[in-house]
């Protein structure tokens, strides 16, 4: 974070961003917004005001469209701009012709993404108005408001490698749809065949046998019986070749053959026309995954041109995969850090926050789609063979499974809930994939298991930081940021990158619901805390005053007591008397106490006007509204062991008074039903409300509804009105 002005890394990029395109699009220019169609190209030219200059609607292809855009530049200039800049949408492949003749003229060209047009036209003509000719005016504006992008020009092997990715892509489509189709028709002509092998479509000796019956049976397989086990072999073996195979498998030719007369199941009208279409789709089927072979080996070759074969020295990712992904990211030189490329995959989590509400983080799912699916589908091999991603995702699920498991934690399906947890750690090492790509490829380097999984190493070895060494004369020890088991080193997101200085802390959370658990000191009673704060501070040696800032290592010492710090003399105003020194030890217990800054208020000190500060603050104004946002930092400081906080939180339980009273009226139950954001967020409260439910009746037993407190007036309400109607 910048000094003084609050601004942070992500401020600096975006401000820097904005300066480029701003160079691009300066506020004394024109604007040219052109909407790409077929055969009809509409252009309008505007100024930063959006007033617009010019229109022309010309009915040519995008290649011839040069005419079109010299005239556009002709009006620009004739009202009095010296510098032009082309918009457009990228519509298909005809961007790129557009790009193609703006890099003849000398013109800037951006684009805008078509997401970003949809939603400014809603924002625009809540009507759903669309035509061309309005739709190159709404892309200048978009232009001139800076929301669009500057395209790549990708060299010849980039853009080679980015065609073949696609032509890839489109193939494993149509190999998955070609099996779908042939697994659907045998479900009825032929359905005991599928069941001579666990996966047929990974089988090569499956397929060639599916193929010799489907183009000699007619209807009836049973007729292929006639030529013997070893004949039916015989012409396998032949076919297995067409596949890609060497040999057939015995057993599996056995199962075939076996299943010839078998036709149990099957719809005897329907099978001579779907063993039919099975045979074609079976053709259709060799012919794409002969294509896709040679796909891939081309882009391989090209990955081989660029340098770029050492990705496939990463355990677990092949050459094939490392191609597929740079083919949709580009290259990631471009990029201005890692967390650009996963931002461009959308596999960035998107926060959910608001004041004192912190929702569940998802994925953006922005980006572009075919890298996210390139990205996962890769990924699924490294959690088997690659140790560092193997430990990474064992650290991920292992800390999700710990923290679901914590008091207060919802869980509404175990089943699904884990599913969830596994899926979010196999995004987050798709994430990882995505920068350890970056890396290797931006900085030149190899592949290093040491470096990936952030190996330890001694204090000797481990860089200054310049924050820290102003406070300390050692460098601190590093610390993991993820719990990973102890025979595995500790994964990493990034190669080279540096482990978070600060581990999760209890005291650095601040929102309603965010703790992760109970504090070692929560559950001990006020009289306890202060039992135990007496006696640590008679033990442990003194300490001074000032306070160490939370998650921060402390610094080495050296070995022997350490010295009590003097305070410093009051220094006096000529004129005035010094203020005394306050030597109470209430100001250091006081000050430790986080419901007070939650007030604006720091210290409690004598002279200093606070106290009167408080007062006022929290008197004059006694509304929900004035001590509702406080509420957290009350939670907060009783994990810290705050036993004043943990009074409040006890006197807070006394709700169970009202089921006492009940009992006593005559009330009768085993479980009391506790509802609401804080006792369902707030372990702290829950469990004394417990104990105070305990004190009234042993067999009492709370139960925290996890449902919206709404959800459940809703279907009280729901049978109030299905009891009146019946009435």
């Amino acid at each position: 974070m910048g000094k003084g002005s609050g601004t942070t890394r992500g401020d600096a990029r975006r401000n820097a961003r904005r300066e480029r395109l701003r160079a691009l699009l300066p506020r004394d220019g024109a604007v040219i917004g052109v909407d790409l169609g077929e055969d009809k190209q509409a252009l309008a030219v505007t100024d930063h005001d959006v007033r617009v200059l010019a229109r022309k609607t010309v009915r040519v292809k995008a290649f011839r469209l040069g005419e079109a855009l010299d005239w556009a530049v002709a009006q620009a200039r004739a009202a009095g701009f010296a510098r032009v800049t082309v918009a457009c949408e990228p519509t298909g492949a005809r961007w790129l012709q557009v790009q193609r003749l703006c890099a003849e003229r000398g013109l800037p060209l951006v684009c805008i993404q078509p997401l970003m047009s949809h939603i400014a036209r809603e924002q625009q003509d809540l009507t759903g108005h669309k035509t061309d000719e309005s739709d190159c005016v709404l892309i200048a504006r978009l232009a001139a408001g800076l929301h669009c992008y500057v395209p790549e020009e990708l060299e010849e092997a980039w853009a080679h490698l980015r065609h073949l990715g696609r032509r890839r892509a489109q193939l494993i489509t149509a190999a998955t749809a070609s099996g779908l189709r042939i697994a659907d028709f045998l479900s009825v002509a032929w359905p005991v065949v599928t069941q001579a092998c666990a996966h047929p479509f990974d089988s090569v000796t499956w397929l060639a046998a599916l193929q010799v019956v489907t183009s000699r049976c007619g209807a009836d397989p049973a007729r292929l019986a006639g030529l013997g086990a070893e004949g039916f072999t015989a012409l396998v073996r032949a076919a297995v070749g067409g596949w890609g195979g060497q040999r057939p498998a015995a057993a599996i030719c056995g199962r075939v053959f076996a299943a010839l007369a078998d036709a149990e199941g099957a719809v005897t009208w329907c099978r001579r026309g779907l063993l039919r279409r099975v045979s074609d789709e079976l053709g259709d089927l060799a012919r794409t995954r002969a294509q896709l072979r040679a796909v891939e080996a081309d882009m391989v070759t090209v990955l081989g041109e660029l340098g770029l074969s050492r990705l496939g020295d990463i355990p677990g990712l092949s050459a094939v995969g490392a191609a597929a992904i740079l083919a949709e990211t580009g290259d990631p030189r471009r990029y201005d850090n890692s967390s650009s490329l996963v931002k461009h995959a959308g596999l960035a989590p998107a926060d959910n926050a608001s004041g004192n509400f912190a929702g569940q983080a998802h994925l953006s799912r922005r980006g572009r789609p075919g890298l996210r699916l390139a990205v996962w589908r890769a990924v699924w091999p490294l959690l088997r063979h690659n140790p560092v991603m193997a430990a990474k995702h064992a650290a991920l699920t292992a800390a999700a499974d710990a923290a679901a498991a914590g008091p207060g934690a919802r869980q509404p399906s175990a089943a699904a809930a884990a599913r969830a947890r596994r899926a979010s750690a196999r995004v987050a090492c798709a994430a990882s994939l995505l920068r350890w790509i970056y890396f290797l490829t931006v900085h030149d380097a190899t592949w290093d298991a040491a470096a990936a999984g952030a190996a330890r190493r001694p204090p000797d070895q481990l860089p200054f930081f310049p924050r820290i060494r102003r406070r300390c004369p050692e460098p601190p020890p590093r610390r993991d940021s993820e719990p990973v088991p102890t025979s595995e080193p500790t994964p990493l997101t990034t190669l080279g990158s540096r482990p978070r200085p600060r581990p999760f802390s209890p005291a650095r959370l601040n929102a309603v619901g965010a703790s992760p658990g109970p504090h070692p000191r929560a559950g001990l009673s006020p009289l306890a805390l202060r039992r135990a704060r007496r006696t640590r501070a008679t033990s442990a040696p003194p300490r001074a005053a000032t306070r160490q800032r939370r998650g921060t290592p402390p610094c080495p010492q050296p070995p022997g007591p350490r010295p009590r710090p003097r305070p410093p003399a009051p220094t006096a105003k000529p004129g005035r008397q010094p203020e005394p020194v306050d030597k109470h030890p209430l100001t250091l217990v006081v000050t430790r106490v986080r419901p007070l800054g939650a007030f604006g208020v720091d210290t409690l000190r004598a002279g200093d006007g606070a106290v009167e500060r408080l007062t006022r603050l929290v008197n004059d104004e006694p509304t929900v509204e004035n001590w509702a946002p406080r509420a957290p930092a009350v939670f907060a400081a009783a994990e810290d062991g705050s036993g004043l906080a943990m009074t409040v939180i006890e006197a807070a339980a006394e709700l169970a008074g009202l089921v006492r009273r009940l009992r006593t009226g005559g009330a009768a139950g085993t479980a009391v039903v506790a509802g609401g954001s804080v006792v369902t967020r707030q372990p702290l409260l829950a469990r004394a409300l417990e104990a105070q439910l305990r004190r009234v009746d042993a067999e009492l037993e709370l139960r925290v509804l996890a449902e919206e407190p709404v959800a459940g007036a809703m279907v009280l309400a729901r049978r109030r009105l299905g009891s009146s109607l019946t009435k």
